[in-house]
């Protein structure tokens, strides 16, 4: 007997290293189920090997037939066997294809009816070392694929959940993981998507686990529309007060785009649910005492908004997000957040972020509520302070830095703010920026570079600037 196990699979292996796939199909189909059986766990180890390698060759006919072989020399095998089979050979994956069929093959192995021939402690090595390898590989596919390939990730996801609650693994981790670092990656994909949101919310449920809101989760049930219970548990969630909404998310949004890798996917997914938290919050109500909580994360939006691969749409959508979302807090609140994000930037806690253009936003903005509350006009020194230690060597990269701080200076000479205060600015921060600039020009035109069109605009921005600051300042204040 042994030796005819040996000869099936010799001959297999044989006709596997030439490739001739069909006569591998017509020499298993007509093996008798007893030498399958007997030879399964050498036969399926070799089979996998083939299928990993020409899944990777896109051959699209021998993928199919050897998945076809997986299936049927499995289905001739008991389930203990086709488990083992798998935890033999789980970390030879090598693609997302594979990957897939391992998943399925332990979704038919562990059904949801709970029904499972397998012995709980056997179970152990799939939670505590496989589901995490696989969530693994997982994350490292999504750097490989194409667009066409998200509906497979998500296929895989759902029967990531599947396996995970069928084996009864308790490591919540891995599938908050999943939903963060995998599904957050994609855009919403038909009705893929939906699935995989819902079983993992099920998943949750039906062991009492609470679920933390997850922007993509948020978001999804934002437009889902369906009115599905399991998608739609955003809606209770909102009729919480606005500031125990935003406690609650902020932290989660924080981690999410820590984790991101500037994913232009999972920043959308926190820019809409975003929206859903903070427009039902009135402006200026947000008290400065909840800056403690919230202003990491602000931060780090603000910085994921302004990252070099942002898309343009996508970054204007946020940082008019980031705009509503500053309104919330009160006038004094909105300062000293100001100031704490410029010092974090300083800092260089973000990384590589569009720091002049970051700056430049919030100046902007800090200008705008200038004319609207006396605590901007108050403060109008310590920012002074702030900006005065910050320099840009190349100019042109900064463009956008240096003209906000000269608009501020106007908007401080039109609304008469603090004129002592703005004396010291010309000298400290203007005059310095005019010669600056004025060496900048020089080197410019002797290398004749692309640069040389800023200073055109550089060059008006400051004489206009000298212009209204003179004006206030050669005002006579009357007694």
């Amino acid at each position: 007997m042994d030796a005819l196990n040996n000869q099936l699979e010799d001959y297999v292996v044989e006709k596997l290293e030439e490739g001739n796939y069909k006569a591998v199909e017509a020499k298993l189909t007509s093996a008798g189920t007893e030498a399958v059986t007997n030879s399964f766990f050498g036969l399926h180890s070799q089979l996998f090997r083939h299928y990993v390698k020409v899944a990777e060759e896109c051959c699209l006919e021998n993928e199919d037939l050897l998945r076809f072989l997986l299936k049927y020399i499995a289905q001739r095998a008991d389930v203990n066997s086709r488990y083992v089979s798998v935890l033999e050979i789980y970390e030879e994956v090598a693609s997302l294809k594979s990957l897939l069929y391992l998943l399925e093959e332990l979704h038919e192995i562990l059904p949801s009816n709970g029904n499972c021939e397998l012995d709980y402690p056997l179970l152990d090595e799939l939670r505590d070392d496989v589901l995490p390898y696989f969530l693994h590989r997982m994350r490292g596919f999504l750097n490989e694929i194409e667009s066409d390939q998200y509906s497979q990730v998500l296929l895989a996801s759902l029967s990531f959940i599947e396996v995970f609650r069928n084996c009864h693994c308790e490591n919540y981790s891995l599938t908050d993981t999943l939903i963060t670092d995998v599904v957050s990656y994609l855009p919403i994909v038909s009705d893929y998507t939906y699935e995989v949101l819902k079983k993992y919310v099920c998943c949750y449920k039906e062991r009492n686990k609470d679920v933390s809101p997850y922007p993509v989760l948020l978001a999804v049930s934002l437009q889902s529309g369906d009115g599905s219970s399991a998608v739609g548990w955003l809606i209770p969630f909102l009729v919480y007060s606005p500031s125990y909404n935003a406690d609650r998310c902020f932290p989660i949004f924080l981690k999410c785009l820590e984790t991101s890798e500037n994913n232009c996917y999972s920043l959308s997914f926190v820019n809409n649910s975003l929206k859903a938290i903070i427009y039902p919050v009135e402006n200026e109500t947000l008290p400065r005492n909840s800056l403690a909580s919230h202003i990491d994360f602000l931060g780090q939006y603000l910085a994921s908004s302004v990252h070099p691969a942002m898309h343009e749409k996508l970054r204007r959508d946020c940082l008019e997000v980031f705009r509503e979302l500053i309104l919330k807090y009160e006038p004094v609140a909105q300062v000293l957040l100001i100031r704490r994000i410029i010092s974090l930037i300083m800092r260089d806690s973000y990384e590589n972020i569009l720091e002049p253009q970051a700056i430049a936003w919030l100046l902007d903005y800090y200008r705008s509520q200038l004319g609207k509350h006396y605590c901007f006009k108050a403060e109008l020194g310590f920012l002074w302070g702030d900006l005065s230690g910050i320099h840009y060597e190349n100019l042109h990269g900064a463009v956008n830095y240096y003209a906000a701080l000269m608009i501020l200076a106007q908007y401080q000479a039109l609304l008469k703010v603090n004129k002592p205060l703005l004396k010291a600015v010309r000298k400290e921060v203007l005059e310095p920026l005019q010669a600056n600039i004025a060496e900048w020009s020089h080197l410019t035109e002797m290398k004749k570079t692309k640069e040389q069109e800023t200073l055109p605009y550089l060059q008006t921005m400051m004489h206009e600037t000298f212009k209204f600051v003179d004006n206030f300042l050669e005002e006579i204040s009357l007694p």
